[in-house]
């Protein structure tokens, strides 16, 4: 349901995250006191809890209408054992990138796939180079581990809490604004800790600001892109938008090194923050378009395009 979009998204990326401490951490633990063969089987077992979840749960019914009556259509042609291979693939592939881009025109389905590459492009293209940066300053790795992975993780969790909760008292245009603003804020404080060097204290600010602030823009942009998806077409539809926004900004974002090297560490996150700043334009157009979201969205969440 269109209310529960931003507590869904919220909760995903938060599994996520506390998944990849799992497999991560957890798995080097378990080494320590068994063998790598009892370490996999028992990642097997953990993750059929969410393979249970899935099948435990129903199938959303699609929709409106017009979905099932151009499925209807296609069976009744093609009746073939053939033919409903054919049909099968036509539903499964087609039908899901021609609805999603004829539902509000071409030229707003493609503004949103450009709005989900640069959302996050200039939180990606930092984050790249957190960790070198963090090393070339002088910092340690066990500084690093404790406040980068120990405390930022933190931060994470309680920034995709807030970000759930920002969804549903905002709507999605604030929300993706406000969260957009924050952080491309917290690459600026990056640019202030390369002239600080290497303060413990500065550095916990400037993580946690950083991991709090995308914690909540990753909650909210998924509850975004989970809102444009026809649950007939939920699938390839997502798959589609979460693809192309990870893809997109990892090739957009792979010259991080290069342009630090040629900057210096101040410039270079300045020059991210303003990495930032094409996504939010992108999202005022956005604004004009209704965001891109079907109407039952629309009247659903009455902040979403204000």
């Amino acid at each position: 349901k269109p209310d529960q979009y931003a507590a869904g998204a919220a909760t995903t990326v938060f599994g996520y995250r506390i998944a990849m401490l799992v497999s991560g951490a957890g798995a080097l633990f378990l080494a320590d006191r068994v063998a790598w063969e009892a370490v996999y089987a028992i990642m097997a077992l953990v993750q059929g809890v969410g393979i249970l979840a899935v099948l435990l749960n129903p199938e959303p019914a699609p929709n409106g209408s017009t979905t099932l009556a151009r499925e209807g259509e296609v069976a009744e042609r093609l009746t073939g054992r053939r033919e409903r291979v054919i049909a099968w693939l036509y539903m499964a592939v087609v039908a899901p990138f021609h609805e999603f881009m004829t539902r509000s025109g071409v030229l707003t389905a493609l503004t949103i796939l450009v709005f989900v590459v640069f959302y996050k492009f200039g939180d990606a293209l930092a984050g790249t180079m957190t960790n070198p940066f963090l090393i070339r300053i002088g910092f340690t790795k066990t500084e690093i581990a404790e406040v980068v992975k120990l405390f930022g993780f933190v931060a994470t969790l309680v920034g995709l809490a807030a970000g759930g909760v920002l969804v549903k008292a905002m709507g999605l245009f604030r929300a993706l604004l406000l969260c957009g603003i924050l952080q491309l804020a917290s690459n600026l404080l990056f640019a202030v800790q390369a002239e600080l060097g290497p303060d413990l204290g500065f550095l916990a600010v400037t993580i946690g600001f950083e991991n709090l602030a995308g914690g909540m823009g990753s909650a909210v942009f998924v509850a975004y892109i989970s809102s444009l998806c026809n649950l007939a077409f939920t699938a390839t539809q997502y798959a589609l938008l979460s693809s192309l926004a990870v893809v997109g900004r990892t090739l957009l974002s792979t010259g991080g090194g290069a342009l630090a090297d040629a900057v210096g560490w101040v410039d270079f996150f300045v020059l991210t923050a303003l990495a930032a700043v094409p996504g939010l334009l992108i999202l005022f157009v956005l604004r004009g378009m209704g965001l891109g979201l079907r109407p039952s969205i629309m009247k659903d969440d009455s902040g979403t395009a204000d």
